[in-house]
């Protein structure tokens, strides 16, 4: 029988091998062929997901449609799921993920293979009670156990073990003791709320899970006692409240209202605020403060004072400190009499609190000071006994500088104990006579206070004007024209009092004004040159300027007086000596003001004028021509110097000897250029003159030596006159006579001959036997 199951197989297999040649064979064509691949081996899902809890198992069987080879199952984590080899059915372990693969065994025709599937098994999540912490009171040091103290999180389905930490690690620290059961310490470290976290580990079915809750660490109550004080007292605070253990320590909300200095509050301004009782630099307490008013002391420095109507006013001082700080305080104190046994004893000047003293008599003060944010209003009392009779004295507190100027305002400023301001007046010096007002000076009516200030200082603003443009010596003085008839005081007849004493410049203070907007058609600046007399259009000034004399310099240009009016005198300018400078003055504006001015003086040095001079020829062998001193315009002996520059000192050259100058060859010929010059003097500017210098070439020498000359060897040397026609040495120019020779017959030691100048005679000297020219 199993033969022939065998026989009939293979028949199969062979048709099916052979079903494609037969269907070409008998069909003509194929128009399109789709080939699809199917799995030898495979499963239905290649992924199954479960809950680690249900540990139920479960069958995936693989398929084969063609193949009949055994098939068996393995798991890759068997731990996590294990499968059974020959049935498939797995069987779940743990949370984890496994692979299931089946394995199928080769049957011909067909080869082994495999397939496979995934199996996740997830953990579930851990379900906790509800957890509730609740609240504690701080307690420096404290800490609660939790399981004991604290209550521990409890899971409703997972046994996994429960850890704990701190939200906020700021709020509290944690320790866990593993030695002790894992004991769980949390230890406040503020007031305040702390987020507990619990957290709980995986297990084989159940995922990582956490809560957390809040514990409320709370203070005490208000145990610490109120305070209640006044501005700038006091107070000593208890080292302990009630409800903490061990000692405590202290701050305020808001130091502007008190202070604390270890166990010592103090007030520094009116207010409330909260005082908190602290450990470990945590608030455990509080209780409130508040702070009240403070009454201050007003005084003077003594309750009785004592005068004489001789004495100088004074000012009323009464003054209290400041309760919390110490500081002086004197504003805000107002003065009134009170009780006076002669109502004409003193009098109150405006600023509430200087005294005049007129009469003698008994005087009651009261100072008040007003009440401001930390203290009462205070009073104080003051009397004043007042003996004899008053003299009329003058202090000068501010006086006019030593020199005033015109137009400008200057202050005097006097303390008198004269009940009104006195009059001024300015007296001349130098005519001993009282000056016009407003011609000389005048008062600015704006200075008169409304009011006379402290100590009765009187001020005088004034200003000046110099119609006489000179310097004047000037007196200020104050006046009591009738009887100084105040009640109090002694009648004396007119009396003066000088102010020092002063100097009215001739200078201008105001704008200074150009000169050439002051006088259209003037000069400025005016430019003469000296040793000339001056066009009067050139050298005239404006009838309107009034010069200042000190700023002439009259060694540069003098004024000469030209004509005078009712009003104004005009002069010129005459040329002194060479220089410049600013000559200043004034001039009165429209507004009847004098105003500054000036205009430069420059006085030009004058020109220098060489008389000219004929040109000179010479040849490059001629001997020098003597060059006499051009004629000068100037006064005096003149002193010139001599020059040829440049290129030109190839030419001719310049050759002192015993104060004279001549030009001399150099020995190439050409024309240069003698400048010859006069340096600048203090009024006389430089002058030059220049001479055309020609030099010919001239005759070339001619040497003539006796035809022949012999000698023995050994013999004295050669002496002879040098050949003068058309050689002269004394004409000879730049350079030095030299000799070479041509040795005909040479000697083999070396040169036959030697020549040297002597004089007017040429030495040649025999070396060696030879010929030579």
């Amino acid at each position: 029988m199993k033969t022939l199951f065998t026989r009939v197989r293979n028949l199969l297999v062979l048709l099916l091998c052979a079903a494609p040649l037969l269907i070409w064979a008998i069909s003509p064509s194929i128009q399109g062929l789709s080939v699809t691949t199917v799995p030898q081996l495979k499963f239905a899902q290649a992924q199954i997901q479960r809950l680690a809890t249900n540990v139920t198992p479960f069958t995936q069987t693989a398929t084969s449609p063609y193949s009949r080879g055994a098939i068996s199952y393995s798991s890759t984590q068997p731990d996590v799921a294990s499968v059974n080899a020959s049935t498939g059915e797995v069987t779940p372990k743990k949370v984890g993920e496994t692979r299931i693969v089946a394995t199928q065994q080769a049957a011909t025709p067909f080869a082994a293979a495999t397939a496979e599937y995934k199996v996740q098994l997830t953990g579930e999540v851990p379900v906790f009670q509800t957890w509730t912490l609740g609240s504690k009171t701080y307690v420096a040091g404290a800490a609660y156990v939790i399981g004991n103290d604290l209550p521990a999180a409890q899971s409703l389905n997972s046994n996994g073990a429960i850890t704990y930490r701190l939200k906020d690690p700021a709020m509290a620290t944690i320790a866990t003791v593993t030695t002790l059961d894992n004991v769980t310490t949390v230890k406040p470290l503020n007031t305040g709320t702390i987020i507990l976290v619990a957290e709980q580990a995986a297990t084989p079915q159940f995922a990582a899970g956490s809560t957390e809750s809040t514990l409320t660490i709370s203070a005490l109550p208000n145990t610490v006692p109120a305070v209640e004080f006044t501005y700038g007292a006091s107070q000593t605070l208890g080292s302990t409240v009630s409800g903490a253990a061990g000692p405590v320590t202290y701050r305020v909300e808001n130091t502007a209202v008190a202070t604390v200095n270890g166990l010592t509050i103090k007030a520094t301004g009116v207010g409330t605020t909260t005082l908190f009782a602290m450990q470990n630099g945590v608030d455990v307490s509080r209780g409130s403060v508040t702070v009240r008013i403070g009454k201050p002391t007003l005084s003077f420095s003594s309750s009785t004072l004592t005068k004489t109507v001789n004495d100088k006013p004074f000012e009323l001082q009464a003054g209290s400190v400041d309760l919390a700080t110490g500081l002086s305080r004197t504003a805000s104190v107002t003065y009134a009499v009170t009780s006076t046994t002669n109502t004409n004893a003193i009098k109150l000047l405006g600023d509430g609190k200087t005294v005049w003293i007129a009469q003698g008599g008994t005087v009651k003060f009261t100072a008040t000071q007003v009440a401001d944010a930390n203290h009462e209003a205070a009073t104080a009392e003051l009397t004043l006994n007042i003996n004899g009779q008053a003299l009329p004295w003058v202090e000068v507190k501010q006086q006019l500088p030593g020199t005033v100027l015109r137009d400008q305002e200057y202050t005097i400023r006097v303390l008198t104990n004269s009940p009104e301001r006195l009059p001024l007046g300015m007296f001349n010096l130098d005519y001993q006579q009282f000056m016009e007002t407003p011609a000389y000076w005048r008062e600015v009516p704006s200075s008169a206070p409304s009011a006379r200030g402290p100590n009765i200082e009187d001020v005088y603003v004034v200003t000046f004007n110099n119609p006489n443009n000179t310097d004047i010596r000037v007196q200020p003085l104050l006046a009591a024209p009738q009887y100084w008839s105040y009640p109090g005081f002694i009648e004396q007849p007119e009396f003066q009092w000088p102010l020092g004493e002063t100097s009215l410049s001739r200078v201008i203070s105001g704008p200074e004004i150009s000169f050439l907007d002051a006088f259209p058609g003037a000069r400025n600046p005016y430019v003469l040159t000296y040793g000339t007399s001056p066009s009067l259009s050139d050298s005239v000034l404006p009838s309107g300027f009034r010069i200042d004399d000190s700023t002439v310099r009259t060694d540069i240009a003098q004024l000469e007086f030209v004509t005078a009016t009712q009003t104004s005198e005009t002069y010129k300018l005459v040329p002194v000596g060479v220089g410049e400078y600013t000559l200043k003055g004034s001039i009165r504006d429209g507004a009847n003001k004098d105003r500054q001015t000036s205009t430069v003086v420059k006085v030009q040095p004058a020109a220098t004028t060489l008389s000219a001079l004929q040109p000179l020829t010479l040849a490059t062998d001629s001997r020098r021509v003597e060059v006499l001193p051009p004629q000068s315009s100037r006064p005096g002996t003149a002193t010139f110097t001599y020059q040829i520059a440049g290129s030109g000192s190839t030419i001719a050259r310049v050759v002192t000897e015993a104060g004279r100058y001549y030009i001399e060859p150099v020995g190439t010929a050409g024309t240069t250029t003698l400048t010859i010059t006069q340096a600048a003097t203090g009024n006389y500017a430089e002058g030059s003159t220049s001479i055309s210098i020609t030099v010919n070439a001239g005759a070339p020498p001619i040497t003539a030596f006796l035809p022949n000359i012999t000698r023995t060897y050994g013999e004295v040397d050669v002496l002879m006159p040098l050949p003068t026609i058309g050689f002269n040495p004394d004409q000879v120019v730049g350079g030095t006579i030299t000799f070479s020779f041509n040795d005909i017959t040479p000697s083999s030691k070396g040169a036959v001959a030697s020549a040297v100048v002597e004089g007017d005679k040429i030495r040649i000297g025999i070396l060696h036997a030879g010929v030579t020219t």
